[in-house]
């Protein structure tokens, strides 16, 4: 299995989080947004803003993956050079709500890329394995597989982290196994998700007073 560690404005960290595929690499569509996290918004922006920023280095026919999650970015794919490796983890550094990027692209021959691991049936696999071996913990992570390499990405316990990084190593066709979850304590998984629930309806017994509308109560987010 391998570690990683982020490396980003604010210093180094071992975790990183989110997803768009400018090209190739495979997350499965219709997960579930996780209630834990309170960034799908800036997520989703700074996907959307690497894409429209990153167009020409498409068209130089690179194969890249942005994934952002809890406003981190996760660079993954295959460019020719060192420099345009760092010239694209810059642009993504410089998206508004960026707080950080993990830049794992690897440098090879873009013209004469070999077939890749189907990373959409890697994927379907790990989540399948996810769902029905830990449920619970299928919940709060995502699955990004690029090459043949299974990137897990949550905000999780270390005993949740522990039970999804055994499960991704024994899935059929992971090469790699990158742990890019985010471990808080139990105690604030709890107070995140006792936020996230939704206030309970208020008592009216007078048939005469306006209806009251009840909506979800937002997130607070922690300090990780």
């Amino acid at each position: 299995m391998k570690l990683r560690f982020l490396i980003s404005s604010c210093g180094v960290f071992p975790w990183i989080l989110g997803l768009l595929a400018l090209h190739g690499c495979s997350s499965l569509p219709g997960e579930p947004l996780d209630r834990r996290l309170d960034a799908q918004a800036d997520d989703q922006m700074i996907e959307t803003v690497s894409a429209v920023r990153l167009r020409d280095e498409v068209k130089y026919g690179n194969r890249l993956v942005v994934t952002s999650y809890n406003r981190y970015a996760l660079l993954t794919g295959e460019v020719p050079d060192s420099a345009t490796r760092a010239r694209i983890a810059n642009t993504v550094i410089g998206i508004e709500n960026v707080q950080g990027v993990w830049n794992e692209l690897t440098i090879a021959d873009t013209n004469s890329i070999p077939v890749k691991v189907d990373d959409t049936l890697v994927t379907s696999r790990v989540r399948a394995r996810l769902a029905k071996d830990a449920p619970l913990v299928a919940k709060h992570v995502k699955v990004v597989v690029d090459a043949g390499t299974v990137f897990l990405l949550g905000i999780v316990s270390a005993q949740e982290a522990r039970e999804a990084i055994q499960i991704a190593r024994a899935t059929e066709g992971a090469r790699y196994v990158v742990n890019v979850l985010q471990v808080v304590s139990d105690a604030e998984i709890q107070r995140i998700e006792i936020a996230s629930k939704p206030p309970p309806p208020v008592a009216n017994d007078c048939s005469c007073a306006a209806p009251v509308q009840t909506k979800p109560a937002p997130l607070i987010r922690g300090t990780w």
